[in-house]
């Protein structure tokens, strides 16, 4: 089975002496929970934009289902990402004006057609699957900030991407509320019939059953 995602001799070089990420070299396969450690600072957030095609690398290349991301204009790359990929920014980023049902329900807005009606559908399942349906009325400033990741998750997945990357999900929250957004990635991860990659880049400690590699100086290895 072929990678969901492959990167190649990524570099990301802020001016001359400043590499966020310097040759980084990466392979997730459909239904692997790769968790991505460092330190605050390490680059790993712009090693998962350059991965979702949201970032442009230096150097390097990145395969996002077999396509070179970097090869493709900004509109089929900007449609790959809207079709295929979910991501749960760091700072959760929900439409401040909008419930946390219609946050959930965005992906099937942007999509539109029957496609976008099966993920606003969905989007109500993850609600109630994620124990937040309770608050799908709510604005995000009456969330707690669990309640809020647990929003932007149903967002990422609404319309069932073959890969999600999540940014520090578990920052800011209480330990239980960090351990079920864990238990809700390594549940997505390993859905026999979604068979979802997902990568996350966290300074906490990963979940039993991830794959932990370690982002220091720009350089990628495993372990702890």
């Amino acid at each position: 089975m072929s990678p969901v995602v492959e990167a190649e001799g990524l570099t990301r070089s802020f001016g001359a002496d400043v590499h966020a990420l310097d040759e980084v070299s990466l392979a997730v396969e459909p239904g692997e929970l790769v968790v991505v450690r460092g330190a605050s600072g390490a680059g790993k957030s712009t090693l998962l934009g350059c991965l979702a095609g949201l970032e442009e690398p230096t150097a390097g290349t990145v395969r996002l289902f077999g396509v070179d991301v970097g090869a493709l204009s900004e509109e089929a790359r900007a449609r790959l990402r809207r079709e295929r990929v979910g991501f749960v920014f760091q700072d959760i980023r929900l439409v401040a004006h909008l419930t946390a049902r219609d946050n959930a329900r965005l992906a099937g807005l942007v999509l539109g057609g029957a496609a976008g009606r099966a993920a606003a559908a969905r989007a109500d399942e993850l609600l109630a699957r994620f124990g937040v349906a309770h608050a799908a009325d709510r604005r995000p400033s009456g969330l707690s900030r669990g309640e809020a990741q647990r929003v932007a998750l149903a967002r990422a997945l609404a319309h069932r991407p073959g890969v999600v990357f999540a940014d520090e999900p578990t920052a800011s929250l209480d330990p239980d509320s960090g351990k079920a957004i864990w238990a809700l990635l390594v549940e997505l991860a390993r859905d026999e019939e979604q068979r979802v990659a997902v990568v996350a880049a966290t300074h906490d400690d990963a979940p039993e059953g991830a794959r932990l590699v370690r982002l220091e100086n720009g350089r990628l290895s495993a372990g702890a």
